[in-house]
């Protein structure tokens, strides 16, 4: 299975309930600003330059910002300290509700950050947050049993046939041609994402790939 081949969470994996060709939606969730409000450096301790090199995942040989799960963690952390919800982006998660609801979508969070460095934080993050969000009455409730469920959480690994791990945006190109291969009656593609600059290569890849004649996609 597809999904299977790709999820780096074993028990984030929620297989569909139809077959695949029952499937006609794929919806794409990035994870960092997109869904959940990750730490970044305080802008007033560096130079533009050094700000901008820290950031790119490719730059830096000893690993980003985005490479240490400490950041993330210490966030995390703050999140069920302070009970507030907004860690979390309310209108983004509750897309993601609708995605998973619906039997003919598949929904996916698609990451750069490390399968090795970030896998077993990543469900710690998403347990933790459904568990607080089941209690009524708390602060961080929230009715829907869906809240943060997803049919695979997929980030960033080492492809098994090279040495060199990809670059983030290639990583995710492979990853969506591979599934708009294997539901063959797919119609769309929906992407969340919060990068500009990636949004214009996700609309340039998609203009190039035309699958199908009735294949549709918004990024």
């Amino acid at each position: 299975n597809i999904l299977k081949y790709w999820n780096s969470c074993p028990n984030e994996l929620r297989l569909p309930r139809v077959p695949p060709s029952e499937i006609k939606r794929l919806h794409i969730y990035d994870f960092d600003n997109t869904l959940y409000r990750s730490p970044a450096p305080n802008r007033i301790l560096y130079t533009n330059q050094a700000y901008l090199k820290m950031m790119n995942n490719e730059s830096m040989n000893a690993g980003s910002w985005w490479d240490q799960s400490l950041f993330l963690e210490e966030s995390f952390k703050m999140y069920v300290a302070t009970q507030d919800k907004s860690y979390w982006n309310n209108k983004i998660t509750d897309l993601a509700i609708n995605s998973f609801e619906d039997p003919n979508t598949v929904s996916i969070i698609l990451t750069g950050r490390s399968e090795i460095k970030f896998k077993e934080l990543f469900q710690k993050m998403l347990s933790i947050s459904r568990d607080l969000a089941s209690v009524e009455g708390s602060k961080f409730y929230n009715q829907s049993n869906s809240f943060l469920k997803f049919n695979a959480v997929c980030l960033k690994a080492r492809n098994p046939n090279s040495k060199m791990i990809p670059a983030t945006f290639q990583f995710k190109c492979n990853l969506i041609e591979e599934l708009v291969q294997d539901y063959p009656n797919l119609e769309d593609v929906t992407i969340y994402d919060d990068r500009i600059y990636h949004i214009k290569q996700f609309k340039s890849f998609f203009r190039q790939l035309r699958p199908r004649p009735k294949f549709q996609w918004f990024v």
